[in-house]
């Protein structure tokens, strides 16, 4: 008896695989990318309008040991409708991929099989913003069913701390003491806080001042915001909540005079922190004018 392959379409399916998800997430080659745990691929699928298209991959006496987590999207371009088969939480989500403790040809090819002979529900395949840990792109490219176009994306910064170490030890002397100059230089102009959220209940406001200010750093950008459109709000909203609750969420902020002028949104995963850290253009403004000001003195 050989491995066989199981699609799963609506929510109720997704549910009862809940237990097998977590297990195999947790020994799985990516399991530090927060965006391909249950939790977070469940939440996505109750707000959205994509069609659920999850194949899992079982071995022969029935064990899930490989969960592709897809979904049908309708776009429209030209006039015209196309099916876009994609990771299910595709759009503000930054990292997608396979979950699988392990992954090799025969495993990728039997999914892509699987997928091509459901080619009556698509029109394009679209696999964007893999993990930089993840091999299955690798796999995906070698693949004899179809041919993958490969486009490169600059690798997401990280930095690696040893148990022994702490974040201060990684930087270089010479950026702490920059950025201690800077605080004390925006202190000489106004009153500069670094705040966290505790209460729930300062979430909303939180969250507001985050979309606010990703949009005012990237919508002039050849990257504009992941978060124009208010499908990807409420989905971040909803997401921001329920990791807040859970205690894997970590928010700060920066004010200046009162007002917003960082923000970092952050999610922890096991022993990796992902997070969004957005500056918002008037602090370059604010720098300048006190540079400005103290020459004329």
């Amino acid at each position: 008896m050989s491995n066989s392959v199981e699609i799963i379409e609506n929510i109720d399916g997704l549910y009862s695989l809940q237990k097998e998800w977590d297990e195999l997430y947790s020994h799985c080659y990516n399991k530090e990318n927060v965006f391909l745990s249950f939790e977070w691929i469940k939440l996505w699928t109750e707000i959205s309008t994509q069609k659920i298209f999850i194949l899992v991959v079982r071995n022969q006496i029935g064990k899930a040991i490989v969960i592709a987590p897809l979904a049908i999207r309708i776009k429209k371009k030209m006039g015209m409708n196309y099916k876009i088969l994609s990771f299910l939480a595709s759009g503000p989500t930054d990292y997608h991929g396979f979950i699988a403790s392990e992954i090799n040809d025969e495993l990728s090819n039997l999914i892509l099989v699987a997928i091509k002979e459901r080619s009556n529900d698509w029109d394009i395949i679209e696999l964007k913003e893999f993990s930089q840990n993840d091999i299955i792109g690798d796999y995906l490219l070698k693949s004899d069913v179809f041919n993958f176009i490969k486009t490169i994306n600059g690798p997401c910064p990280k930095i690696v701390i040893a148990d022994n170490e702490q974040f201060k030890d990684k930087v270089a002397k010479k950026i702490e003491q920059d950025v201690t100059y800077q605080i004390r230089r925006l202190k000489k102009g106004g009153v500069l806080e670094f705040k966290t959220i505790t209460k729930l209940s300062d979430l909303d406001r939180f969250m507001t001042d985050f979309f606010e200010t990703h949009q005012l750093r990237w919508n002039k950008t050849k990257t504009p915001s992941k978060f124009n459109d208010k499908e990807g709000q409420l989905t971040f909203r909803k997401l921001a909540e329920r990791m807040f609750k859970n205690g894997t969420s970590s928010y700060h902020y920066l004010t200046y005079n009162n007002e917003v002028i960082a923000i970092n949104l952050g999610f922890r995963s096991e022993n990796t922190y992902f997070y969004y850290l957005v500056f918002e253009r008037k602090l370059l403004i604010i720098n300048k004018s006190i540079r400005y000001s103290k020459i004329n003195v």
